[in-house]
């Protein structure tokens, strides 16, 4: 569990997520990612990586509320960062940090040496918080497929 004091405003805690925070978190990607609609619940996406990465699944909260999540993931080689979210009202007081942080640690913990993530891009803001956190653009490119039954 790390503490972090920001600004000296908050009290901000970054710990693993547990069932009660479910609810919030929920509320949270709606707000945060309302296009997305692959989401699952955070008990769902939880059971993914309970046996083995559930250090992975982190939430920030101050005293009385949710402030932000982060969700990565280890291969075995590569870490991922799948989905980091804060809500408005914290965001440019070092939670979205924070929250990177604590997860780029617990992937050098289980071994990692390079993480990943992926970026729509044309969301500039973004893509510039994570280069102003070392992170680069990669000379790779995605490709998707939708499946269905």
């Amino acid at each position: 569990m790390v503490r972090i004091n920001i600004y000296e405003v908050m009290i901000v805690e970054i710990r693993p997520y547990t069932k009660m925070d479910a609810s919030e978190v929920n509320v949270l990607w709606s707000e945060v990612f309302p296009e997305e609609t692959s989401f699952k619940d955070p008990d769902h996406e939880l059971q993914n990586n309970i046996h083995t990465q559930r250090n992975l699944f982190l939430v920030a909260r101050t005293e009385t509320t949710l402030a932000g999540v982060i969700i990565g993931s280890f291969d075995g080689d590569h870490g991922w960062m799948h989905y980091l979210a804060v809500w408005p009202q914290f965001r440019r007081l070092g939670v979205a940090s924070k929250l990177t942080q604590a997860l780029e640690t617990e992937l050098l913990h289980l071994g990692c040496n390079k993480i990943r993530l992926q970026v729509n891009s044309n969301h500039h803001d973004i893509i510039k918080f994570y280069q102003g956190h070392e992170y680069h653009l990669a000379k790779t490119v995605t490709l998707e497929k939708k499946l269905s039954l």
